[in-house]
């Protein structure tokens, strides 16, 4: 009998993938779990274009700045307009006309007056927003007062010195002009709407400084001033027929309230000020 000893033999390893020791499924790779039904292995897996969309631009901050420049713009122009006008509410029409087409501040006047009601509208609205959060009710009532008073601004007072000067420069006599003013004065759409503007800017704009007083948006100093500010311009109008007093002390002291709306705008948080993009 041969004396050397052949070794024992062991059982050659698999060569392919080693099964599952415990008789459990293991896990996919994670590019498994990524494949469409149907793809073969080995292949790159198509993107899917609504998972690669980009994510919307977050503008949030754009709007609070550009509210910010723009709210105190309106009751400026208004301010800026009183003091230059060139006549007085106590003279008569056909003064009023005569000095209205001799200014030659006329033209600037005329854009004051045409910017001016679409931007208070729009300042009022922002504010409102801003103090919707910290005083819902208010901010409601006071919002939508003011954007009934302001969005009939233009029709309540702006039209008729655009009518004086388009007729003047046309060649028609002053009389004719005073006879259409006149009536589009005493016209029921006017009317009704001066029966908004007049009583619906001046409570807007107190329900506006107690809402955004409420809501902690405005110290107590700025709160006051924007709020007694269309109380004066209604005293400085119609009682002292004054536009000094009115563009200082009433459109004035409106542009200093809303210019402190605009500092609280800028220190605003973006997720207090909205809600993000959505990327739907």
């Amino acid at each position: 009998m041969d004396s050397t000893t052949t070794p024992p033999a062991y059982p050659t390893p698999p060569t392919g993938p080693t099964p599952p020791a415990s008789g459990f499924p293991q896990p996919a790779h994670p590019s498994e779990l990524l494949r469409p039904p149907g793809h073969a292995p080995g292949h790159p897996v198509p993107i899917d274009p609504v998972v690669a969309r980009r994510a919307p631009r977050d503008l949030r901050r754009f709007w609070r700045i550009g509210l910010a420049v723009l709210l105190p713009l309106g009751p400026l122009f208004v301010a800026v307009a009183f003091a230059l006008r060139p006549f007085t509410g106590a003279e008569e029409p056909a003064v009023i006309i005569e000095r209205i087409l001799a200014s030659p501040r006329t033209d600037l006047l005329l854009w004051l007056g045409f910017l001016a009601p679409g931007l208070l509208l729009l300042a009022t609205v922002a504010a409102g927003h801003l103090a919707r959060r910290g005083a819902p009710v208010l901010a409601t009532i006071a919002t939508t007062i003011n954007a009934l008073a302001f969005g009939l601004m233009s029709g309540a007072v702006a039209s008729g010195d655009l009518i004086t000067v388009a007729g003047g420069r046309a060649g028609v006599d002053p009389a004719t002009i005073l006879t259409i003013t006149d009536a589009i004065e005493n016209s029921p759409i006017t009317s009704t709407a001066l029966g908004i503007w007049v009583p619906g800017h001046i409570l807007g704009m107190v329900l506006l400084a107690v809402a955004l007083r409420r809501a902690r948006v405005l110290p107590l100093w700025a709160a006051v001033v924007l709020g007694i500010s269309q109380p004066i311009h209604f005293v400085a109008f119609v009682v002292l027929q004054n536009q000094y007093v009115d563009a200082v002390a009433g459109w004035g002291f409106t542009a200093v309230g809303f210019t402190a709306v605009a500092v609280a705008l800028l220190r605003t948080r973006d997720d207090d000020w909205d809600l993000p993009p959505s990327s739907r």
